[in-house]
C-alpha cells in the first residue's frame, strides 16, 4: 500500500475473506480511483497489485513506483477500490522529483 492510498472498508473485509478461505491466487489487483484536488482523474481503472502471498518468488522491481513481479495467478476485482488522493501542487512536485531521479539513473 502506498502512503497516500486508503482502502475502502469493503476491500479490507474482503482481504480477510481471501486469507481465511485460501483463495487460489498469488496476488490480487484492485482498481484505484485517483483524485487530484478532489476531482476524479480519467485514469480509471488504474489497477494496482496490493495484496500477494508471502513467497520468495514474488519481489519488487523498479526504482520508481516499484511493482511486484513473480506471481503466476492473479485475481482482479472491479467492485473493491483503492482510493488515491493528492493536490495538484503535490502532483507537480512529485513529477519533478521523479524526473530528476530518472535522469540520475540514466546518467549512471
Amino acid at each position: 500500500m502506498d502512503a497516500d492510498e486508503v482502502y475502502e472498508e469493503k476491500l479490507l473485509k474482503e482481504l480477510r475473506h481471501f486469507t481465511e478461505n485460501n483463495i487460489k491466487a498469488d496476488s490480487f489487483a484492485f482498481p484505484r480511483k485517483n483524485y487530484i484536488d478532489g476531482k476524479q482523474t480519467s485514469a480509471y481503472p488504474d489497477r494496482q497489485i496490493r495484496f500477494f502471498k508471502n513467497n520468495k518468488k514474488i519481489r519488487y522491481q523498479g526504482t520508481i513506483h516499484e511493482q511486484p513481479i513473480g506471481w503466476k495467478r492473479i485475481v482482479s476485482t472491479m467492485d473493491l477500490h483503492i482510493i488515491h488522493r493528492k493536490s495538484s501542487e503535490r502532483q507537480v512536485s512529485q513529477t519533478k522529483h521523479y524526473e530528476s531521479i530518472e535522469k540520475l539513473m540514466k546518467d549512471r
